[in-house]
């Protein structure tokens, strides 16, 4: 090979094993295959390093100096079996005999060209939701609505998903939004189970494979890449669960939150503290320079922060959870807020979250140190 012609073919040796490991290949299975290959063209030396969020391959040619191609992955790994079947039988072939770079070039192409049937997935998901839902103890009509629900997952995948910034992001919004639809459909429906229909939903959003893959990394002794991929696995199981909490507490805690305006604030408190929210944060946006038109946005930002604040507290009676989901809105809304006015997000999340600055606990911790 010329220089030329091996900077072609690691460009290709790079995508083979991007396509892998979006395949939801093992790391290590990325990095034989993409050895194998390199060696069957001819190769002298090949190093392959991957991680779930990189590909670096180093390759040496006869009488040519080595050549080293990186390849940043941003996108997160799916479980398409059907492709990771092709990828490897094209690898078998390629060790077999090896074709020409043009030629494996156009193979792997015609792979990737192939995408899954949407119309299968929807399938599988609805069967998949509602055979869990039943074999967890709930009974047809169960498995129907969890079915019903995997539709909701379906179409929040393919139309919610891309505006997210991150997987933990939109796993957070679909099983929130998939578990407040359920429960406020079991409240119609005396046959339902709630509990068993949340456990058919789950099954669709936990991240099972990536937790395997994480423990098979580990004992291959990819360290690395597995405990990337644990952490990220733990992070995900967490986001779900607590959209689900969030959804649980938002549907029983209802009452709770109407006592608790009725009971410990009157209605002009609470208009009060939100109003003077809504002003503070303003106050701050003028005070850092915040562009004009975005004052209304700032004040509607700390406004939105405490509501949820108030509404935490009273139904998780935790200080430290009631800030972190008030927190978290104020940072979905400057999310939001960005994309619509196509600007940064950190000025909306820093106005937003003004309110939640905790300067009266602060007062109070000084003013009982100085009085011993």
């Amino acid at each position: 090979m010329e220089e030329t012609e091996i900077s072609h073919f690691l460009h290709i040796l790079v995508r083979m094993g991007e396509a892998l490991q979006n395949s939801g290949a093992e790391v290590f299975r990325v990095e034989d295959t993409l050895n194998r290959i390199a060696i069957a063209y001819g190769a002298e030396d090949v190093n392959v390093f991957v991680i779930t969020s990189s590909i670096v391959v180093t390759l040496t040619m006869p009488s040519l100096p080595p050549q080293t191609e990186t390849r940043r992955l941003r996108h997160a790994a799916s479980n398409d079996l059907l492709t990771l079947e092709k990828l490897n039988a094209l690898s078998r072939r390629i060790c077999t005999a090896p074709p020409s770079i043009e030629e494996f070039q156009r193979q792997l192409n015609a792979i990737l060209a192939q995408h899954p049937d949407p119309r299968l997935h929807l399938a599988g998901s609805v069967l998949a939701a509602s055979s869990f839902a039943i074999f967890f103890g709930g009974n047809l009509w169960d498995g129907l609505l969890a079915g019903g629900i995997a539709v909701l997952i379906c179409w929040m995948e393919r139309y919610l998903s891309p505006f997210c910034m991150n997987g933990v992001e939109f796993q957070f919004i679909a099983s929130f939004l998939s578990g407040v639809s359920t429960l406020l459909l079991c409240r119609f429906g005396m046959q339902f189970h709630a509990d068993k229909v949340l456990i058919g939903i789950i099954m669709l959003l936990i991240p099972g494979i990536m937790l395997t893959n994480s423990i098979r990394d580990i004992l291959l002794g990819d360290i690395i890449s597995g405990s990337l991929r644990l952490v990220e696995a733990i992070l995900m199981a967490a986001t779900l669960a607590l959209g689900m909490m969030a959804a649980i507490w938002l549907m029983g805690g209802i009452s709770a939150c109407y006592r608790f305006f009725c009971c410990c604030l009157s209605i002009l408190q609470v208009f009060s503290q939100l109003l003077s929210a809504a002003l503070g944060s303003v106050g701050f946006g003028l005070i850092f320079n915040l562009n004009r038109r975005y004052l209304p946005a700032a004040g509607v930002g700390g406004l939105l922060a405490w509501l949820a604040y108030l509404l935490a507290a009273n139904t998780l009676h935790s200080v430290f959870l009631a800030n972190l989901l008030a927190g978290f809105c104020a940072a979905l809304y400057a999310e939001i807020l960005a994309r619509c006015c196509n600007a940064p997000s950190t000025p909306f999340f820093i106005t937003a979250a003004i309110p939640l600055i905790p300067g009266s606990t602060l007062y109070y911790c000084m003013n009982a140190v100085v009085s011993n």
